[in-house]
């Protein structure tokens, strides 16, 4: 079996902004690095399915949340 060497990758997290400390200081245990980071506002959409462990909203309706936690 052959095995891959990954020499860089690039982690790409979208979470809830109250979430964003919490996170880094977890990944910071993961890494040889600590505290690097980059934060940006998105405009996220969802729709929970119906097999689904709800972390936020109702199933089957859509979502959309654009940092200020506005849902439609």
């Amino acid at each position: 079996m052959n095995s891959i060497r990954i020499k860089k990758f690039k982690l790409e997290i979208y979470a809830p902004q109250e979430y964003i400390v919490r996170l880094i200081n977890t990944l910071n245990k993961a890494v040889v690095y600590d505290n690097v980071a980059s934060v940006t506002e998105a405009i996220g959409y969802w729709r929970p399915l119906e097999n689904n462990s709800l972390f936020n909203g109702k199933k089957n309706k859509i979502y959309k949340e654009n940092g200020g936690g506005n849902n439609v």
